[in-house]
C-alpha cells in the first residue's frame, strides 16, 4: 500500500513539475569585483555571476549563474591556471569554484575546506595556489597525480601574518608575497614563509604606510602600489624605504584632493593608477569622503581615474569626461598594453588614444528584488529599494523594465528621480509607471510622452515614505503614505501640475497613527485588504471609498491574534462560485478568508489546514502518508504570493524557495534551489504576464522567469511548419511529447487541433492546446490506454484551414 501511495505521490509531482517550463535567469553583472583575459575573451568576476566578453566580436557572450554549476554569484576574485585550462573563481559564501571548459567542477571547499568560505584574493606561483580570507591565507599546491590542489600550509597570526583579515594578495617577479591586512602588510619569500623568522611586517608606525588599512595591492615586476585610508604608497624596494614613495594630501596637496584611496595598479610601465572611495563589504557599495565645503577642495566623487607616472606627473580624469559615465572604479588590469578599468555598477572602461570606451552588459539594473508589475504593453517593471534609509546589499539601485530581450534602466543621477530607493511600482490605466520611493516620495514615467512628474510632501504627500501604490479597476491610484495615511488620486490629477489634490485621504481601522504601516493593499470585487508592517490585516468591508474610522463604520479586523500584529508580506485572492477566497502570506503564516463563510483558515507544515472556529483553531484536514508538505516542511514563512488563471496558489518564502499548491489536486509541489533553476530560496515578490504565461519570480540574488501558462494569444500568429520535441519519444521515462508551432511558438488564434495517427492510419487520439497554446501528448490513446513502441503521424489544423504535419517515434 505504502509503494501505491508513494508512485501516486511521485506522479503527482512530475505532472506539477511538467506543467513549468523554460526558466529563466537574469542578474546585475554591472557590479565587478575582477576581470581577467583569456583567448581574446574577458572573464568578469561581477555580484551576478561570471560574465563573458568576446573582444574579438567586441560583445558580451555569456553569464554563468547558480544555474550552470556556480555556488555562489558573488564572485570576488578571479585566477586562471593556464596550465590545466582551469578557472579557480574566489566567492563570498562558497570558498573557490573551479571552472574547466565549459564545466564547473567540485568546489574545492566540499573536497577539503578552507578555514573560511569568504575568498578576498587568489595568487598563482608556479605550482601553488596562495588564499586570502578574513581567516588568514592558505596555500594550496598542485600536483598532477591528484585531481585538485592540496593543501599544504596555512598562516594566521600564530606564524607569520599581521592579522587574520587578509584583504589582498600579490607576489613579484622575485617570489616575494606581499599580504594586505587590516593592520599594515606582511612580507615574505615563498620559499622561506614556513620560516617564522623570515616574516617582515610593515605599519604606519615602522614604515612610510600612512594607515594600517589596506585597500589593495599591485605589483609590476618587483615594484607594489599600495593603496589605504590615508593615501598611496608606490614601493621599488621593500627593505629599502628610500625607494618609497608617499602619495597624500600632504605631500601633493595641489592634485591629492583626498587620502581615501578605493584602489591603486600598476601598470608595466610603473604608472599607477588610483581611484578614490571608501568600499561597505557588508553593503556592498562605494562611499565617498566628506569635503568640507569651507575649504572649498574638488568633490572626490568628481575624479573618476587619476594616474601617476614614474617621473610623478599627474593626469586626472573626471566622471563624464573623455567617455567616463562614472567615478565608481572598483579596479584596474592591463593586458596587450591596454588599460582596462572595471566599475561598481558601470561595466568595463578600456583606454585607447586618450578616451575610454564604455562596455555595459544589457541586464537589469540590481539583483535585490521588491516588488513586480506588468505594464499595458506586456513590459516587466522591477524595483529593488526597501524600508528604510541608505544602501541595502544588491538592492537600492533604481528601477529597471524588461521586455522581453532588452532592459531599460533609470537611476536617479540620470533622471528627475529623486532617490534610487524605490520600493513600490504601480501602473496605472495611461501605461504611467508609478514609482514609490522610500523618500523623496513618487516620480511617475509616462514612457509615450516621454515625461516625468513628481509627487511628494510638497504638492500633495504628507510625508515622503511610499509604503504601496496599487491602481483599481476606475483607475483611481491608491498610496500608502505609510505614517502620513492612505491617499486616493484620480488619474488626470498628476497631471494638473502644482499641488495635487487628492480624492479622498483616511486612515485605517484605528486613528491611531501608528496603525498606519501600510505595506500592502488589495481589491476585492466588494473589499479593499490593508496589510501592514506591524499591525497585520484590516480590511474595508465595502465597495465605497474607506474612510477615516468611526464607530459603526466598515472597517473590519481578523479575529485572530496571529493577523492583528505580524509583518504581512502579500495578499491576493480568486473568486469561488459564491464568493472570493483572500490569501495572506504573513511572517505569522500562510491564511485563507472565505468571503461567503466568513470563515479564516490557516495552513500548517504538520496539520494540512485548520479552520477559526470563533475561539480556537480546530484541525480541518490533515496530510496523508509521505505527502508534501507546505514549504516541503521546512520552518520558514510566506513571503509573497500569486493565484494565477490555473487555479494554482504560488507562494514564495524566506528560505525554502516556492510552494505551488494545486486547488485541483490539492497537492503541494516545491521548487528550492535544490530540484529547480532559482537561484536563491529567498523569494521576495511575484508577478505574471499572461501573454508569455510567464511567472516573474523576484528574489534577494536577482529575477528568475518560468512559463506556467499562457492566458492570451497574439492575434498576428500564423501557423507555419510545426516541430515535435523530444523526438524520439520515452513516455515511460516521464517524458512527454511537445507539438508547437515553428520555432517552438504559439498556435494561431481559432480553434486548432491535433490529430494523431498510427501507420495504419487509424486515428489515435485528437488533442487540444495546452495552457501554453501548444499541443502535449503523453503517449496515450483516446481510450486512455498506453500505445506501443513504433512510428506515429500527426495533423496540425487551424480554424483558418492550414494544415503542419510530422512523424513521432515513440518508444517504451
Amino acid at each position: 500500500m505504502k509503494k501505491i501511495v508513494l508512485y501516486v505521490l511521485l506522479t503527482l509531482l512530475l505532472s506539477n513539475i511538467s506543467a513549468v517550463r523554460n526558466w529563466q535567469v537574469y542578474t546585475n553583472t554591472t557590479h565587478i569585483y575582477d576581470l581577467i583575459e583569456s583567448d581574446n575573451k574577458l572573464y568578469l568576476a561581477t555580484w551576478g555571476g561570471l560574465e563573458v566578453y568576446d573582444l574579438e566580436y567586441d560583445q558580451f557572450i555569456r553569464t554563468y549563474t547558480t544555474n550552470d554549476g556556480l555556488r555562489d554569484l558573488d564572485i570576488k576574485t578571479i585566477v586562471k591556471n593556464e596550465a590545466t585550462d582551469t578557472f579557480l573563481l574566489g566567492t563570498f559564501r562558497s570558498g573557490i569554484n573551479r571552472l574547466q571548459g565549459d564545466n564547473f567542477l567540485l568546489p574545492l571547499n566540499d573536497i577539503i575546506g578552507l578555514p573560511d568560505n569568504n575568498v578576498n584574493a587568489i595568487v598563482y606561483s608556479d605550482s601553488l595556489i596562495f588564499v586570502a580570507t578574513n581567516q588568514g591565507v592558505t596555500v594550496f599546491s598542485e600536483d598532477e597525480s591528484f585531481p585538485y590542489p592540496l593543501p599544504i600550509y596555512h598562516f594566521g597570526t600564530h606564524n607569520g601574518l599581521a592579522s587574520n583579515r587578509v584583504s589582498s594578495l600579490v607576489i613579484s617577479d622575485s617570489g616575494y608575497l606581499l599580504c594586505g591586512t587590516d593592520n599594515g602588510l606582511s612580507y615574505v619569500h615563498t620559499s622561506t614563509m614556513t620560516n617564522l623568522s623570515t616574516w617582515e611586517h610593515y605599519y604606519s608606525g615602522n614604515s612610510l604606510l600612512p594607515d594600517n588599512r589596506i585597500s589593495s595591492l599591485s605589483v609590476s615586476g618587483n615594484s607594489f602600489a599600495v593603496a589605504t585610508r590615508q593615501g598611496l604608497v608606490r614601493i621599488d624596494d621593500m627593505r629599502e624605504q628610500t625607494e618609497w614613495t608617499l602619495y597624500n594630501s600632504s605631500y601633493f596637496p595641489d592634485e591629492i584632493i583626498s587620502n581615501e584611496i578605493l584602489t591603486a595598479f600598476i601598470d608595466s610601465s610603473h604608472n599607477i593608477w588610483y581611484t578614490y572611495g571608501i568600499w561597505n563589504d557588508n553593503l556592498l557599495y562605494i562611499d565617498y569622503p566628506v569635503i568640507d565645503p569651507e575649504d572649498q577642495q574638488p568633490d572626490p566623487a568628481q575624479y573618476a581615474i587619476v594616474r601617476i607616472s614614474p617621473a610623478n606627473e599627474f593626469t586626472i580624469w573626471e566622471n563624464g569626461e573623455a567617455g567616463l559615465v562614472t567615478s565608481l572604479i572598483k579596479g584596474f588590469r592591463e593586458f596587450n598594453n591596454r588599460i582596462y578599468a572595471f566599475s561598481w555598477g558601470y561595466g568595463f572602461f578600456y583606454l585607447d588614444n586618450g578616451e575610454w570606451h564604455h562596455r555595459e552588459s544589457n541586464c537589469i539594473i540590481a539583483s535585490n528584488i521588491t516588488d513586480i508589475d506588468v505594464d499595458l504593453n506586456k513590459k516587466i517593471w522591477i524595483s529593488n529599494g526597501y524600508i528604510g534609509g541608505g544602501i541595502n546589499r544588491k538592492g537600492t539601485r533604481g528601477v529597471s523594465g524588461f521586455d522581453g530581450s532588452e532592459w531599460t534602466n533609470f537611476r536617479a543621477e540620470e533622471t528627475p528621480m529623486l532617490t534610487n530607493r524605490i520600493f513600490r511600482v504601480g501602473i496605472d490605466q495611461r501605461n504611467r509607471k508609478w514609482f514609490g520611493g522610500w523618500g523623496h516620495g513618487i516620480a511617475v514615467y509616462d514612457e509615450e510622452d516621454p515625461a516625468w512628474y513628481l509627487l511628494t510632501r510638497f504638492n500633495g504627500l504628507m510625508v515622503n515614505e511610499i509604503g504601496e501604490i496599487i491602481i483599481d479597476n476606475a483607475g483611481n491610484i491608491w498610496v500608502s503614505n505609510y505614517t502620513g495615511g492612505m491617499f486616493i488620486y484620480d488619474l488626470d490629477a498628476i497631471e494638473q501640475g502644482g499641488n495635487i489634490p487628492a480624492l479622498t485621504s483616511f486612515h485605517l481601522y484605528s486613528p491611531n497613527i501608528d496603525d498606519s504601516d501600510v505595506i500592502k493593499i488589495h481589491h476585492t470585487t466588494d473589499m479593499t485588504f490593508f496589510g501592514s508592517r506591524y499591525s497585520g490585516i484590516r480590511y474595508w468591508n465595502d465597495s465605497s471609498f474607506p474612510q477615516t474610522h468611526q464607530p459603526g463604520d466598515a472597517w473590519r479586523k481578523p479575529p485572530i491574534a496571529q493577523l492583528s500584529n505580524t509583518y504581512i508580506y502579500d495578499i491576493d485572492s480568486r473568486k469561488t462560485h459564491f464568493g472570493e477566497e483572500v490569501w495572506i502570506a504573513a511572517e505569522s503564516g500562510l491564511f485563507m478568508y472565505d468571503t461567503y463563510l466568513n470563515r479564516w483558515y490557516r495552513y500548517l507544515t504538520d496539520i494540512k489546514r485548520e479552520v477559526w472556529t470563533g475561539v480556537t483553531w480546530q484541525r480541518d484536514v490533515l496530510y496523508f502518508e509521505d505527502e508534501i508538505r507546505l514549504y516541503g516542511g521546512s520552518p520558514t514563512f510566506p513571503t509573497a504570493i500569486f493565484v494565477d488563471p490555473f487555479n494554482r496558489i504560488w507562494i514564495g518564502t524566506e528560505t525554502n524557495g516556492l510552494t505551488l499548491y494545486d486547488l485541483n489536486t490539492n497537492r503541494y509541489s516545491v521548487y528550492n534551489k535544490d530540484n529547480a533553476p532559482l537561484i536563491s530560496n529567498k523569494i521576495t515578490a511575484l508577478a505574471y504576464e499572461p501573454y508569455s504565461g510567464n511567472l516573474y519570480i523576484g528574489t534577494d540574488e536577482g529575477l528568475v522567469s518560468v512559463e506556467i501558462g499562457r492566458l492570451y494569444k497574439d492575434t498576428d500568429v500564423k501557423l507555419l511548419s510545426t516541430i515535435a520535441y523530444p523526438n524520439p519519444f520515452r513516455p515511460d521515462d516521464g517524458e512527454t511529447l511537445i507539438i508547437a508551432n515553428q520555432d517552438n511558438q504559439i498556435m494561431p488564434v481559432g480553434n486548432n487541433q491535433c490529430r494523431i495517427y498510427n501507420l495504419s492510419g487509424d486515428l489515435i487520439i485528437t488533442l487540444e492546446e495546452d495552457r501554453y497554446f501548444k499541443f502535449s501528448w503523453d503517449g496515450r490513446n483516446s481510450s486512455g490506454k498506453k500505445t506501443s513502441s513504433g512510428i506515429y503521424f500527426y495533423v496540425v489544423s487551424s480554424s483558418s484551414g492550414a494544415t503542419s504535419r510530422g512523424t513521432i517515434a515513440l518508444i517504451r
